[in-house]
């Protein structure tokens, strides 16, 4: 995983009159040092799912999505907020 340079980034429609400066934040790059497939997977009646991984950790979210059909969505909530 790498980070991109500004200098070739694109222009960003804002959709307002203003011109923001948009920049990289000044920190150093995240980079991956593990990962974390899910322990279960609960299908809920709903059809919705969680994911369990077993333990707390702070993180995000990488899926898979070779299977989604058009029009489907796709919601993520964090148990910790």
């Amino acid at each position: 995983m790498g980070g991109k340079s500004e200098s070739i980034w694109q222009p960003v429609d804002t959709g307002s009159e203003l011109s923001p400066w948009i920049q990289a934040h000044p920190s150093p790059r995240i980079i991956t040092f593990a990962e974390l497939p899910a322990l279960t997977v609960d299908e809920r009646e709903s059809g919705r799912s969680v994911f369990d991984f077993g333990r707390n950790f702070a993180g995000v979210v990488r899926l898979d999505l070779k299977n989604m059909q058009p029009g489907q969505t796709i919601q993520i909530k964090y148990a910790e907020r």
